[in-house]
């Protein structure tokens, strides 16, 4: 469970069903994971981590940096540019596993919100075959009113994201310092080789994630598998 809106951020490029426009074949959506808020989703011609950086900076003008930005491995997220920008605001970045993407779960369903509400409010407006910019704003907004990720009596997206306290100094130095601290600790678990790497990377984010209190790791019973005598699986 993720704990404390505002800390940790999500990003990820999508495919609109339709051309925004007709000339945006691509969206960049953000997701406080705390929240369930989605920050923005701001349609492009193609992928690049020149407009990767010029999202996330004016996202962390606006907002406030995050702690931790979560996103896939795609050369757009790894690429120096990308990476100067988060070091610059102090922003520790949590890379997923390849070839997983429910490590970075959070943010495929916020996508899917996105979508589903665009969609929507393209055919309120009569314009199926092409989406419109204000098509997609609507359906953030909307998916941000509207969404109840708490059950149905539980607050909206937009009402825990207005709540939330900004980040001070002291919070920021303490994360990175426990970071620094868990990156060394796991850093000597680990054997050079790049995947245990990056694993230790990704271990070390997440103990300092849980020790800041901003992620709950719940685990639980499972299922113990029962077979008949032909060994058909009845689970």
């Amino acid at each position: 469970n993720w704990e404390e809106p505002g800390r940790v951020w999500s990003c990820d490029w999508t495919e609109p069903d339709m051309p925004v426009d007709g000339v945006f074949h691509q969206i960049l959506a953000v997701r406080d994971l705390g929240s369930s808020f989605n920050i923005g989703a701001l349609p492009s011609t193609g992928r690049s981590a020149v407009m990767a950086c010029l999202v996330m900076e004016h996202l962390f003008m606006v907002h406030g940096a995050p702690l931790v930005l979560k996103t896939d491995g795609g050369s757009e997220f790894i690429a120096h540019e990308f990476k100067e920008l988060l070091a610059s605001y102090n922003v520790v970045h949590l890379v997923s596993p390849p070839y997983y993407p429910p490590y970075n779960g959070a943010i495929e369903a916020g996508i899917g919100s996105l979508k589903t509400h665009t969609f929507h409010e393209a055919a309120r407006r009569g314009r199926l075959r092409t989406f419109t910019c204000d098509d997609v704003q609507a359906g953030r907004l909307i998916a941000n009113e509207t969404s109840r990720p708490w059950g149905p009596k539980g607050p909206s997206p937009d009402t825990v994201w207005k709540n939330r306290t900004p980040i001070s100094r002291e919070e920021r130095e303490t994360f990175l310092r426990s970071h620094s601290e868990n990156r060394e600790h796991y850093g000597k678990l680990c054997s050079k080789n790049g995947t245990e790497r990056k694993k230790g990377e990704r271990r070390a984010v997440e103990k300092t994630l849980v020790d800041a209190g901003c992620l709950v790791i719940k685990r639980r019973r499972i299922t113990p598998q029962v077979y008949d005598e032909k060994g058909t699986n009845l689970t």
